[in-house]
């Protein structure tokens, strides 16, 4: 089944991580990216089938779970999150075709989880570059970022006296 192919999910490794369905009890697994990019996934590597994205979403298995935000194996910290911004804007100013940092990975390595390639120290790896579309200069882009900002804050903690009628 697709969604039980360790590419599109990890299966949990704890005793405890199992879910029953009507006397059906299964290991958990989680899947590895978003619902929308591993439907986009399956209809380029299934095009004889045509199916909907709410279909697609009905056929997941009980037991293949949307990971929430404490199981995550990825990072939200301020320079990757920029860096996801960034692409973004370089998307919607078409500047480039990948959608997502994870798509531009995927483009520059071989295997983006490997150090040696990510370093440019694989053969394979070490001339690839982020293909551009051709731009003006001179035109202004714009996009978001995260910034830490450090405040201190003060409150005033006013004593109240409350008086009694006894």
């Amino acid at each position: 089944m697709y969604f039980e192919e360790d590419e599109n999910s990890r299966m949990c490794a704890g005793k405890k991580e199992f879910v029953t369905k009507g006397k059906i009890r299964k290991q958990k697994r989680y899947l590895s990216d978003s619902l929308q990019n591993l439907h986009k996934k399956y209809l380029e590597t299934n095009p004889q089938y045509k199916i909907s994205y709410s279909a697609f979403c009905k056929l997941r298995p009980f037991w293949v779970r949307v990971p929430n935000v404490n199981i995550r194996e990825t990072c939200l910290c301020k320079d990757h999150e920029n860096m996801e911004l960034v692409v973004v804007a370089l998307r919607k100013n078409y500047l480039i075709v990948e959608k997502s940092v994870n798509r531009i990975l995927q483009s520059l390595c071989c295997d983006p989880r490997n150090v040696y390639c990510l370093a440019k120290k694989c053969d394979s790896c070490k001339n690839k570059a982020i293909n551009y579309k051709e731009f003006d200069n001179t035109k202004e882009t714009h996009y978001f970022i995260w910034n830490k900002v450090k405040k201190n804050l003060y409150q005033r903690w006013k004593r109240k006296s409350y008086a009694s009628n006894d």
